[in-house]
């Protein structure tokens, strides 16, 4: 479990650390400043990695580690105690149980990512986002955010919500996490067990780096697609435009206020991120595990 937690760990930090710039500004694309014929917001580079250390130590890491030092130790318990050939279904539900604890976990330090690039009701001061009130929710005159800093977003939250504030779209980031980790790890152990098939091989085995970052960018590209529609409305809820409503009636308004392909407002980063990140993170991870094994288990001297 340990092993695994902290490869976890290297794997998450190195992935979403190389593409948080990415990820940045995929958020501020699906945010709901360009509907009604607004124009979409200057974005300065060098403010797409505002906050990045703060968010991979309290997201990234925890997240990733949480959720691995859950899931494979479930999965080798599930594949051992379900009937032969349905080892796809233990992994489904491997990931589903971790899926859940890791996402309430990562809740705080997205909520503050979101609202430290798209405001949650509040002005900042002069950025290089310039998002106008209809996309943050409060008021009518354009208001700026990205001058604002990690510190600075957690006090806001803590005056305005309390810690409470801090899970705002827990529900929302569960509804989106479960399918999507259970999405995600199914098409890549699927798709793990087709590639060791066509290699002629019949016991499964642990993919090397290159393998692992091959079959990683198939089923994280499928997966970013697939979940782009709950990534937005979740974006929407947590960066407070639409923190009032259910997942349901947030998802009907998005609809409403911008048609249906603002569902996929954004899935070109996403669909990079998930593809290219699942090929970084698979490798780092293997890489890593295969380490951390061998280290533990070598012959001294």
């Amino acid at each position: 479990m340990l092993h695994e937690a902290m490869a976890g760990v290297a794997g998450g930090v190195v992935a979403e650390g190389l593409l948080y710039g990415v990820d940045s500004y995929k958020v501020i694309m699906q945010a709901g400043h360009a509907r009604s014929g607004k124009a979409r917001p200057s974005i300065a580079l060098s403010s797409l990695f505002r906050g990045m250390g703060p968010m991979l130590l309290t997201g990234a890491g925890p997240t990733f580690g949480i959720f691995f030092g859950l899931y494979e130790p479930l999965k080798r318990w599930g594949v051992t105690a379900v009937p032969e050939g349905y080892g796809v279904a233990a992994c489904t539900a491997a990931s589903v149980v971790a899926g859940a604890v890791s996402s309430v976990c990562s809740v705080p330090s997205d909520v503050v990512k979101k609202q430290l690039f798209l405001g949650g009701g509040s002005g900042g001061g002069e950025v290089g986002i310039n998002v106008g009130a209809s996309g943050a929710g409060s008021g009518s005159t354009p208001t700026s955010h990205t001058s604002r800093t990690v510190v600075g977003v957690v006090r806001d939250i803590m005056k305005r919500h309390g810690p409470r504030g801090f899970f705002l779209g827990t529900s929302a980031n569960l509804v989106k996490d479960l399918p999507f980790a259970a999405l995600k790890m199914t098409l890549y152990e699927t798709a793990t067990s087709l590639y060791l098939r066509m290699q002629g091989e019949v016991e499964a085995r642990q993919l090397t780096p290159p393998e692992a970052a091959l079959v990683g960018f198939a089923s994280g590209s499928a997966t970013g697609i697939i979940t782009c529609p709950l990534d937005v409305v979740n974006t929407r809820i947590k960066s407070g435009e639409l923190r009032e409503f259910t997942l349901l009636r947030a998802h009907n308004e998005v609809v409403r206020r911008d048609g249906a392909t603002a569902l996929f407002r954004g899935v070109a980063p996403r669909t990079f991120i998930l593809g290219v990140g699942s090929t970084i993170f698979w490798a780092v991870y293997n890489k890593t595990r295969t380490s951390l094994d061998a280290y533990t288990h070598r012959t001294p001297d």
